[in-house]
């Protein structure tokens, strides 16, 4: 009798272990519905990734930046501008200036007289980030010694940018259309401070 209590029982325990592995198995199986949840999850955290790594380029190619001609300040003449971005690797510039022209030769200081000028044109970067070499049409209108001139700019320049993606420097250099003076050599040296 105890022989066959004891194989019972053992009985019973082997099957409660059974039991008990089938429904581990159950439970670390996952369901169908379970594993297409797990899947859909893990798209939309790519997608997720994906649309933020798009939002940072685009916040990257969006561009404000004040500008300043230094020689011109020189010549005692205030000047400002901005960079405005319009796509990943093009932008809008515009520039004003008006003063007093500073400008001395080797006879000593001419006779200041008032300037003013505006500026408008489009830069096209051959690098995203606005940076290194571009190209730049610009008009450019100007009153100087009492007459109104103006001018076409086709320039090819060069922007540095600092450590801090702040400070600013470009230099261009090509030829102008002049309407009094007909062609002339054109350049320009800018510094910038970006938003």
């Amino acid at each position: 009798m105890k022989n066959a209590v004891i194989i019972m029982l053992f009985g019973l325990g082997l099957s409660v272990n059974a039991q008990t592995v089938i429904v581990e198995n159950e439970k670390s199986a996952p369901t169908n519905e379970e594993l297409n949840l797990q899947i859909q999850t893990l798209v939309n955290e790519l997608q997720t990734q994906r649309d933020l790594e798009e939002a940072l380029l685009v916040v990257d190619s969006v561009i404000f930046e004040y500008t300043t001609r230094p020689i011109t300040l020189m010549q005692g003449i205030l000047n400002a501008g901005i960079e405005k971005s319009m796509g990943k690797q093009s932008s809008i510039v515009f520039d004003g200036a008006a003063g007093y022209n500073r400008i001395f030769t080797f006879g000593g200081l001419i006779e200041p007289t008032f300037s003013a000028s505006f500026m408008i044109g489009v830069r096209y970067y051959f690098n995203e980030g606005f940076k290194g070499v571009y190209l730049t049409p610009k008009f450019r209108a100007r009153l100087e010694y009492g007459e109104p001139t103006a001018r076409i700019n086709f320039l090819v320049g060069s922007k540095w940018i600092s450590d801090n993606n702040k400070m600013t420097f470009s230099s261009a250099f090509g030829i102008a259309r002049t309407s009094n003076l007909g062609l002339l050599p054109s350049w320009s040296f800018i510094a910038g401070y970006r938003l």
